[in-house]
């Protein structure tokens, strides 16, 4: 621990393959999902591939983010169906191929390379930024395949060298950490402890938090140890009044745990991996008062487009979205959207389309099923469109950063993270 200071109609697919049923997360099975219009083609890695747009899916299921997987894929999923529901691309289904990256940044790499090889167009995911760095890195430039995450935050991904094939519908951790950093000032604390997980994600949160906090930081840094009760302990000692948690959600949970169970700090301040997850079904009620977190914040409050796409996920799965389930919709819309501007499947005029689609200078579509279905009817008659995300208005700028939108604000519920406020964000 170290010490610093600062001054200052319904259709219906066949499902051919998918992951076991064993992995938690999504509560529907197949036979509701054909059902309900969402079971898109998913194909198994010896399928022969399909006419249409074949998207890969690279999520993490297991290891420290594996409990967001399933969560996030529910948005590709809704996605996929509504631009199936209004015709496919090209005149074709748009199906998946789904792969698991482990929460490894190698494995990532290994199956981004299998996905490839599989003759996906495309890629949604990784999951986390240190994956997504590698990926970008190794794959996408090389493979000149455009690759979007929906989920990773790190701002060393702006200068990735990734050929300009990496794109993220994930806000950046330079909007979120200076939001944390202001949230924790209005809240009049001077002094906070920042546990934080030593990878790209979790170190360029503190970064950026410690660039906006005016106040002293105490760090923490979460390894394998797998307990931090005296390390928690000995900040509150120092004068910690609030604890910011830059983790991912095992080591939150523990931290959480730990700290509420001996009442250690009056405030919490939760980053993105932790705030829109199941926070709640692990900490007491009693705690929810304390603790705020930031996570995407959805598109203009001026288009209804994160509330109908919130309302039409909590009709088809029963719930309201988790985890990155509202970025990932985008980033499967966006690239069936750049399709079907570009009127091919080749990987390179797929990334040349992406920022024709999302912001660009046409007429402003907001995301939702009759979103979906407008936008891709106006593609077809020539028009030009710029899709308004669920998650954020998805304008691009040239390194594939979100450039405006908003960061969400979240109280906590029995049900759930409750979204309380909005705090716009805009960069070059």
């Amino acid at each position: 621990m170290s010490t610093m200071t600062k001054t200052s109609d319904r259709c219906e697919f066949r499902i051919l393959w998918r992951w076991p049923q064993t992995r938690r997360g999504l509560c529907i099975s197949a036979i509701a999902l054909t059902l309900l219009g969402l079971a898109a083609p998913i194909l198994g890695s010896r399928a022969q591939p399909p006419e249409g747009l074949l998207l890969g899916v690279l999520l993490d299921y297991t290891g420290p983010l594996g409990g967001h997987g399933e969560p996030t894929e529910a948005g590709i999923r809704l996605a996929v169906a509504q631009v199936n529901q209004a015709g496919g691309v090209l005149g074709h289904p748009v199906s998946l191929r789904i792969a698991d990256g482990r929460t490894e940044p190698e494995t990532a790499i290994a199956e981004a390379e299998n996905l490839v090889s599989q003759g996906v167009h495309a890629i949604i995911g990784p999951s986390g930024s240190a994956a997504t760095m590698a990926v970008a890195r190794t794959v996408s430039g090389s493979e000149r395949i455009a690759t979007v995450s929906p989920s990773a935050t790190s701002p060393e991904l702006t200068t990735v060298s990734d050929e300009g094939f990496l794109f993220r519908t994930a806000i950046s951790d330079s909007a979120q950490g200076d939001t944390l950093a202001k949230l924790a000032g209005r809240a009049g604390i001077s002094h906070i402890a920042v546990a934080y997980q030593p990878d790209s994600y979790g170190l360029g949160l503190l970064r950026t938090f410690d660039e906006s906090f005016d106040g002293q930081l105490t760090t923490l840094e979460v390894g394998s140890v797998g307990s931090y009760p005296r390390q928690l302990r000995e900040a509150a000692r120092n004068g910690a009044r609030a604890l910011a948690v830059f983790t991912y959600l095992g080591a939150a949970e523990t931290l959480l745990l730990e700290a509420t169970a001996e009442g250690l700090f009056p405030q919490y301040f939760l980053a993105d991996a932790v705030a829109t997850g199941d926070l709640h079904l692990v900490i007491e009620p009693e705690h929810f008062g304390a603790m705020l977190g930031t996570g995407p914040g959805g598109s203009d409050p001026e288009h209804a487009g994160s509330r109908v796409v919130a309302q039409e996920m909590k009709e088809a799965f029963g719930h309201l979205p988790r985890s990155a389930a509202l970025s990932a919709y985008d980033a499967t819309v966006c690239l069936c959207l750049a399709a079907e501007q570009a009127r091919s499947t080749d990987r390179e005029a797929i990334r040349n389309a992406l920022h024709h689609v999302c912001g660009g200078d046409g007429r402003r579509i907001a995301a939702g099923s009759a979103g979906v279905l407008e936008a891709l009817g106006a593609i077809r008659q020539g028009e030009s469109i710029d899709y308004d995300g669920a998650a954020s208005d998805v304008d691009w700028n040239e390194a594939g950063d979100v450039t405006d939108g908003f960061v969400g604000v979240y109280r906590y519920s029995k049900d759930g993270a409750v979204l309380q406020e909005r705090i716009r964000f805009s960069r070059p």
